[in-house]
């Protein structure tokens, strides 16, 4: 998100792809080309986000505030 570069390459060919769905009303022979490289994006695009997901839950779980006021008063 922090480099809009590159955002704005990766949305080109979604919002290209989108207003060519819309201008065809959705025909099949436009629709097919485009329907296997967003399925691959979008399943990189859902790993990167169950990674942080899990990375999050490990980073929380491992802070002293997680396990509770006896821990920060030990330190």
């Amino acid at each position: 998100r922090s480099r809009i570069w590159t955002v704005l390459i990766l949305a080109g060919p979604i919002c290209y792809f989108s207003a060519l769905h819309m201008v065809f009303v959705s025909s099949l022979r436009y629709r097919l080309p485009a329907e296997y490289p967003l399925l691959i994006l979008a399943a990189v695009g859902l790993r990167d986000m169950w990674n942080r997901w899990r990375r999050r839950g490990t980073q929380l779980s491992a802070s002293p505030a997680a396990d509770g006021p006896d821990s920060i008063a030990a330190d």
